[in-house]
């Protein structure tokens, strides 16, 4: 019994048993953090009020628009090249934390620049300085998880999120007790983060490679020509999810941040169901890349999957959001319930662009992402410059199901066209 169990959930033995092993562990690893962190986002919008909440998500906004500098596309560079070929994961490593150094650091310096133009005040600007240091740190416990990934042993990725989220949870949970103010709770999540990155550092060390620092200047030159399309997608990308947090702060007040911040997070939360299956899909993808028949079938199963999956989470939240907003977040934040209903029909939709951005990836099509991308972020930043001075947190919520919307409409017109076009060499970007 115990031999079947090792052999189930920590071994790969098969594609259909290792698909269903790597979906597992991260359901099991995402739900659990993601439950954590939902109740942790609930205890401090409760705890610090619609004002302050919205300070701490504006700070969390800004400094995630400038995490792609640290990352740069790496991550999933790495994922999906080591999957196709393991023996190239130390050579990754080894080159690839030295880049994340230099690119952290460039990060760091450029949010000290900006938020220093900006009219914020000291006690935010300091948030804002932990909040940068939280998302360098995390940039590489995420790369870290990616070689987890890549091998397919999410168990490892799901042990990791699992222990963050919990010491996260205990630090604020301790905190709120003791009535910390809003800088050490942001301080909790930068020692949160750096003993996330030591268990990752232990498990890649004891469990995978021992790596070593590398400078190949052939190899980043080509690391870096590869990678910047995956990297402007994200920046394109987190501009979609996080612009409108920053241009409410810049144009309304933080209250008016607070609000639309309790709706977007509370439906975001949900995607957790599409990241796991599209997390759990591109490895093994990349490998049925020439197997027409079974690419194909696999891929439509999902889209049909996550359709259904979204519509009925969206139809069901939609109509009990007016409970559901008041019972969890309190009086104080009940005029988000129109926000959140708003944008809850993004779910079906998200749903399906995960698949569809995958598909993308696994084609090497990474640029089509890429022009997507900056579509619809330009859209959403064009929107919100409409709708935000005349509607407030209400516009933001609009502009961010329009450019969903669109988003859909780009992916599923590329995904028609290339789905007809397959073959088995006709794989280039």
């Amino acid at each position: 019994m115990n031999e079947n169990f090792k052999s189930l959930f920590f071994e790969n033995r098969g594609l259909r048993q290792t698909l269903l092993k790597n979906t597992f562990w991260l359901t099991f690893s995402k739900i659990t953090s993601k439950i954590l962190i939902a109740i942790l986002g609930i205890l401090i919008a409760r705890y610090l009020g619609a004002k302050e909440f919205g300070e701490l998500s504006f700070v969390f906004a800004f400094v995630l628009l400038f995490s792609i500098i640290a990352d740069f596309g790496l991550i999933t560079l790495t994922i999906r090249e080591i999957a196709r070929n393991t023996s190239l994961a130390k050579k990754y490593i080894n080159n690839i934390v030295i880049i994340k150094v230099i690119l952290g650091s460039i990060a760091f310096g450029m949010i000290i620049l900006v938020s220093n133009l900006l009219h914020k005040t000291t006690e935010i600007k300091t948030l804002i300085y932990l909040a940068a240091a939280w998302m360098i740190i995390q940039s590489f416990v995420q790369f870290f998880q990616s070689i987890f990934r890549a091998f397919e042993k999410m168990e490892y990725e799901a042990l990791s999120k699992i222990i963050y989220s919990a010491v996260l949870f205990a630090l604020i949970i301790y905190g709120i007790h003791l009535s910390w103010g809003i800088k050490a709770l942001m301080q909790s999540y930068v020692l949160a983060a750096a003993i996330g990155l030591i268990v990752v550092l232990f498990l890649i060390w004891i469990k995978f490679i021992k790596f070593r620092i590398e400078v190949d200047l052939l190899f980043w030159k080509k690391l870096l020509n590869e990678a910047w399309p995956f990297a402007l997608f994200t920046v394109f990308a987190i501009m979609y999810f996080q612009i409108s947090v920053v241009m409410l702060s810049l144009m309304d007040t933080d209250r008016a941040v607070g609000l639309y911040s309790i709706a977007f997070n509370s439906v975001v939360v949900f995607l957790i169901l599409a990241d796991i299956v599209a997390s759990s899909v591109l490895p093994t993808l990349s490998k049925l890349i020439n197997r027409n028949n079974l690419f194909k079938r696999l891929i439509r199963k999902l889209i049909i999957l996550l359709l259904i999956t979204g519509l009925s989470l969206a139809i069901i939240l939609f109509l009990g959001a007016p409970f559901l907003i008041k019972l969890i977040y309190g009086i104080e934040f009940v005029e988000a319930t129109r926000a959140f209903q708003v944008m809850v029909w993004i779910l079906p939709l998200r749903f399906m662009n995960y698949i569809f951005a995958v598909f993308l990836i696994v084609m090497n099509l990474q640029k089509k992402r890429l022009n997507a991308a900056i579509i619809c972020a330009l859209f959403n930043v064009l929107i919100n410059l409409i709708l935000i001075p005349v509607f407030g947190f209400m516009g933001a919520a609009v502009s961010t199901l329009l450019t969903e919307i669109t988003l859909f409409f780009i992916y599923f017109a590329f995904y028609r066209k290339t789905l007809n076009k397959i073959t088995t060499t006709q794989f280039n970007g």
